[in-house]
């Protein structure tokens, strides 16, 4: 997930006493929901603030966690995506083999 913080959200962090781990924080919630974040990634100069990689147990979960950062006002952004390994991957593009007379190019 990418994610771009309002500028509100930027002022509280920079002026809060206590701005808290937000790592934790997200870990916490993705935990309650049958989750685990693996990674976060702050960027500065970037289009987004950070990414965050974390597994979840299903699609379901993963627009409930959009759902819900999305209806903080915390951020101007936020993107889903949902990555693959080399193993899957292959996986994807053998299926994609095998069905790909099912497909036309439109126009055809």
């Amino acid at each position: 997930m990418a994610l771009k913080y309002a500028p509100e959200t930027w002022e509280a962090m920079l002026t809060s006493e206590d701005p808290h781990d937000r790592y934790r924080a997200a870990d916490t919630y993705l935990h309650a929901i049958g989750g685990r974040m693996i990674s976060a990634f702050w960027i500065m100069n970037a289009a987004m603030d950070v990414i965050g990689v974390f597994e979840l147990p299903d699609d379901m979960s993963v627009t409930t966690v959009a759902a819900t950062i999305k209806g903080t006002g915390a951020w101007t952004d936020v993107h889903v995506y949902e990555a693959f390994s080399s193993d899957e991957f292959l996986l994807a593009l053998n299926e994609a083999r095998k069905h790909s007379e099912e497909f036309y190019r439109p126009g055809e």
